[in-house]
């Protein structure tokens, strides 16, 4: 792949220039993998994540607090929050203050959507991206660039999860 010369690794959420042009678009289909890959890795890690969290704050891995949008089916348990369609974990999440807005924006369901149901494309001479912006209607269009910025951005988050779960794991090993 490229390298992302206007990418600013201290705000890894700030988009780059949309102007920013490679030439030609390198390997898309394995930027469409890498991002789906990590973002399910990153909501799976979520169960365990708060899970944690519902023992630290609540005594209890099985207590969800209630989603912000009633209409969504509520997590009763872990169990029921593993199996739950990812999206609707983000706005649970999103509310959770020990998290500080961990992930962030990092996480797309509407990208993510996209390439697993092969409606994103790419315009190879243009450089341009567009997908569908979700259920309102609409496309989102954005530079291969910054399609590569969301890859890394998504991949940096799979790391921090993995790494909280080499965390808990360690911990595990440690008591006796």
């Amino acid at each position: 792949m490229p390298v992302l010369v206007d990418w600013d690794v201290r705000h890894p959420e700030v988009d780059i220039t949309p102007n920013l042009l490679f030439g030609r678009v390198g390997r898309f289909d394995e930027a469409k993998g890498l991002y789906v890959d990590a973002y399910e890795a990153t909501m799976r890690s979520l169960t365990l994540v708060t899970g944690v969290i519902n023992v630290i704050d609540r005594g209890n891995h099985n207590a969800y607090l209630p989603y912000p949008d009633p209409r969504m089916r509520q997590a009763a348990s872990m169990m029921m929050f593993h199996r739950q369609s990812h999206a609707p974990k983000l706005s649970l999440i999103a509310g959770i203050r020990s998290l500080r807005g961990w992930p962030g924006g990092s996480l797309e369901p509407n990208l993510r959507n996209a390439i697993g149901h092969n409606n994103i494309r790419a315009d190879p001479l243009g450089e341009r991206v567009t997908y569908p912006a979700g259920r309102g209607g609409g496309a989102v269009t954005l530079s291969y660039a910054n399609l590569l910025v969301r890859v890394l951005r998504v991949v940096e988050r799979a790391h921090e999860a993995n790494q909280l779960l080499r965390l808990v794991r360690a911990e595990e090993l440690l008591v006796p």
